[in-house]
């Protein structure tokens, strides 16, 4: 586990983890920072028990489907285009999010309609997937930078993960990308949707935090830092994940982090 590659995904569930295991899990991510820990009870309500994958660190899905495409919104170059915080909100967020279904949409037409993938596949003929539970991931990131150029725009100087006021713009953002989601039908995909989904970002991005993190380096102390992004969490169906930066002294002191993963997924934090 300490390799770089592959990244893992724990699913907890506290009526079927024991806690012995979960001590187990604290103790390698003390040493390796894996693996990520994920919320069953509350994936099991957005998926039904037992039929979701997480794939990689976090990314969950259908099981006998998956993500069908991922397209991206720079949250910061959209801030940066907005006049105000009520242009941002009444005219750019909602201008983008619409393209961006637009596109969701013409990947999925030559998928589903032109490709001859899901007629074709022996993937299907077996049984091992199924069209119908493949999901468009409707992606996000630079949250951070576009809460702090709106706030300068505003002359608000509270920073992102910093600051409460700062912080519940963060939360409003997330928000409205999640009741946009929600509301919007998708030519193809599970349940007639796509899932919102805080990506965690691709080598050509420059100046940008994956989804709704904190950028690395200015993060506050553990708690500070899971109290400011856990709020996020609720509105992320297909995937957030954030990365803590924990004291090199919590290795004396697993059950320390067992604690910290426990609230979160009692949401104590959000």
């Amino acid at each position: 586990m300490k390799q770089v590659a592959p990244n893992l995904t724990f699913i907890y569930d506290p009526d079927v983890t024991p806690d012995d295991l979960l001590l187990s899990v604290a103790k390698n991510i003390c040493e390796c920072s894996k693996p990520h820990i994920s919320n069953g009870p509350l994936n099991d309500k957005i998926f039904t028990k037992g039929r979701y994958g997480v794939v990689s660190c976090y990314n969950s899905l259908p099981m006998a489907g998956g993500g069908s495409t991922l397209v991206r919104l720079n949250l910061k170059a959209i801030a940066e285009r907005s006049a105000s915080l009520d242009d941002f909100f009444t005219r750019q967020l909602p201008h983008y999010c619409q393209l961006q279904i637009a596109i969701i949409d013409a990947r999925c037409d030559f998928l589903y309609e032109q490709s001859g993938f899901f007629e074709n596949s022996f993937l299907v003929q077996e049984g091992l997937i199924d069209a119908g539970r493949f999901v468009p991931m409707f992606g996000m990131y630079g949250l951070a930078e576009a809460v702090n150029a709106l706030c300068e725009k505003e002359g608000m100087t509270g920073r992102y993960g910093k600051d409460d006021e700062a912080n519940a713009l963060g939360y409003r953002i997330s928000e409205q990308l999640a009741t946009f989601v929600e509301n919007t039908p998708v030519k193809h995909g599970w349940k007639q949707r796509a899932m919102l989904h805080a990506q965690s970002g691709i080598s050509s991005d420059t100046g940008t935090t994956p989804g709704a993190r904190l950028p690395y380096g200015d993060e506050p102390d553990p708690i500070g830092h899971l109290l400011a992004v856990a709020p996020h969490h609720r509105y992320y169906h297909s995937g957030i994940s954030d990365i803590l930066t924990l004291d090199e002294t919590v290795k004396a002191n697993p059950q320390a982090v067992v604690q910290l993963c426990l609230r979160g997924i009692q949401g104590r934090y959000a």
